[in-house]
């Protein structure tokens, strides 16, 4: 299996309108749901959640506009499908590594990964924004507007690439000016990888494979680190 940017970025713009990253009930009643129609118990047992959590979590749905109600019966949305058909795309095409996924009937497992998945493509799309400015230093609430996601998600997301610990790719400075105004800029690592990625004197080709062996070189870290 191979990860591309556009993969990534498919479940950015996803995450981006419906928060799922940060709603993990709400995405896995959305994939055990997939073409069907089922009742609270049906939802119950095909994700293991609770019953006060598949309700809380489908009256959220309903409220994004991604499952309707019908008697006691829920199904997806036109929203809720195109989002699902877009999650499934990205399996099937190979964009994105899972164990389990629920394509011609098989149990889906998807939401596992999503997390950290999203995490890399913010910090894929951070490094860019960054490196593209001669790595100036930029605060969290410049860059999470230039991604359109709130900046306790993009903090969240981005802690994974700025602890000692992890695959240190940030590294945050102060402003002297504000010492409370928290920056973000690339470590040398950041720096090299931004370089490699995003190098223009090398072909499409040859670019796109580079992104995609480096993309998934980042998720094995971040699995072996992480978990």
């Amino acid at each position: 299996m191979t990860v591309t940017l556009e993969g990534l970025e498919v479940l950015r713009r996803i995450d981006s309108v419906v928060d799922f990253s940060r709603a993990t009930a709400q995405l896995k009643i959305l994939l055990a749901i997939d073409n069907s129609t089922l009742t609270v118990t049906d939802i119950v047992k095909a994700t293991g959640l609770k019953r006060k959590t598949v309700l809380d979590a489908l009256r959220k749905l309903e409220i994004k506009d991604l499952v309707r109600k019908v008697g006691n019966k829920y199904s997806l949305s036109p929203e809720g499908l195109r989002i699902y058909d877009a999650l499934k795309g990205l399996v099937k095409t190979g964009n994105i590594p899972v164990g389990k996924i629920r394509i011609r009937g098989e149990k889906v497992a998807f939401y596992e990964s999503y997390d950290k998945l999203l995490s890399t493509a913010y910090m894929l799309l951070a490094m860019k924004i960054i490196g593209d400015s001669d790595n100036k230093p930029i605060t969290i609430k410049k860059l999470a507007a230039k991604l359109h996601v709130s900046p306790l998600t993009l903090e969240e997301h981005l802690r994974r690439f700025t602890e000692t610990n992890g695959l240190r790719v940030f590294e945050k400075v102060y402003d002297l000016k504000h010492p409370r105004t928290v920056m973000y800029r690339l470590t040398k690592l950041g720096l090299k990888l931004y370089h490699t990625i995003y190098a223009r004197h090398i072909s499409n080709r040859k670019k796109l494979l580079i992104i995609e062996v480096i993309a998934l070189a980042i998720l094995v870290l971040l699995y072996l680190i992480l978990l």
